[in-house]
């Protein structure tokens, strides 16, 4: 389908974009060349992130009708906050490349909207920086052991110090991936955008990271919650719980980081049912609707982390993109349950879907 029915310019203020759709155009036309493409690039020949869509679109809503869906109920208790939907907003990397105030940007569209934020390690802008644009913003610390203890240590002390409410780890990326659209286009978004952040010099420690150094992890985080992100398998996410993690997070990075990968959706039934219905799963890979966050959610997520939806919203209109992303996402979150007669969120569950795969 082509978009030539958009608008030929937009007047974000006056006529935001109607869908997350167009949405996604705009980001498109508006980012500085090569940042959108970097921005969608995957592993290898995209297969993985290939896969992470097919599985979405293979995936079918099974609706129910006759059913009182007057009102809709979205909100959802998620590690003690009342989210407006169970929808948080994934770690991203090197913002400034997207907008000028890049992570505290991101931050500040995120602050009041009933929403939780994961920052990387890897954000160009201090926590300061952050904190001093989006003061009341819920904000998960997403740690990359770049360093040894001493200097991840300090890292989750920085991160309390400044109020998160969670401290992540991501462990599925070792080393660097090979991407060949960002080696093809000649653009390296790790070199573009304004820093208040140092660089990291030393990556090498992430790949000696085993699940001896989980157990010391958690042992930083206090009485934080202990997120483990980049689980792809039933037998990793047992190992996290085991671990002391609080949350399991299914990821595969958007397909970023391995191809010919695994899916998120196809893996997720099967991690639900290896860790059991105590457990925390945050989900995040291929999400573009608030269709796929039902799916997700009807197959084992308790949370759905959008990723490259919310930096669409940061290059089109800064933070107010970002609400905007966030609102038009509850908007078509709340016609899925209704058209589908659910009248609370908290019902879905996998007899609401139809697999054909």
């Amino acid at each position: 389908m082509t978009m030539d029915h958009f608008p030929k310019s937009l007047d974000f203020e006056n006529d935001p974009p109607r869908s997350l759709r167009e949405v996604a155009h705009w980001a498109r036309k508006m980012a500085i060349p090569g940042a959108y493409e970097w921005l969608n690039s995957a592993a290898g020949e995209a297969t993985t992130c290939e896969m992470n869509r097919r599985f979405f679109r293979e995936t079918a809503i099974r609706p129910r009708v006759l059913r009182d869906v007057s009102h809709i109920n979205t909100r959802r208790i998620v590690l003690g906050h009342d989210l407006r939907m169970p929808v948080v907003i994934a770690p991203l990397g090197h913002l400034t490349q997207f907008h000028e105030d890049g992570e505290a940007e991101l931050a500040a569209g995120a602050e009041g909207e009933g929403t939780l934020l994961c920052i990387s390690t890897q954000t160009r802008l201090t926590l300061e920086e952050i904190r001093a644009r989006a003061p009341r913003a819920e904000l998960i610390w997403q740690v990359y052991c770049y360093g040894d203890r001493a200097w991840i240590a300090d890292q989750v002390a920085q991160a309390k110090a400044h109020g998160v409410v969670g401290i992540a780890v991501c462990v599925d990326a070792p080393i660097r991936p090979v991407r060949y659209l960002d080696q093809e286009i000649r653009y390296d978004g790790r070199k573009h955008g304004r820093r208040t952040q140092p660089p990291v010099m030393d990556t090498s420690y992430n790949a000696r990271i085993t699940w001896n150094d989980m157990d010391w992890l958690k042992s930083q985080c206090g009485d934080l919650p202990f997120l483990i992100k980049g689980v792809m398998t039933p037998e990793d996410a047992a190992l996290s719980v085991a671990h002391g993690a609080d949350v399991v997070w299914v990821s595969n990075h958007g397909g970023r980081q391995i191809d010919s990968g695994l899916a998120t959706l196809e893996v997720l039934p099967e991690i639900r049912q290896a860790v059991g219905n105590d457990v925390t799963l945050f989900f995040d890979g291929g999400v573009r609707t608030a269709g796929d966050v039902y799916k997700a959610l009807c197959l084992g997520a308790d949370v759905v982390a959008l990723g490259r939806l919310a930096a669409y919203g940061l290059i089109t209109a800064g933070a107010p993109g970002v609400k905007h992303v966030l609102n038009l996402l509850h908007t078509e979150l709340e016609a899925n349950l209704a058209m589908s007669g659910i009248a609370d969120i908290n019902l879905l569950g996998p007899h609401m879907v139809k697999r054909r795969w």
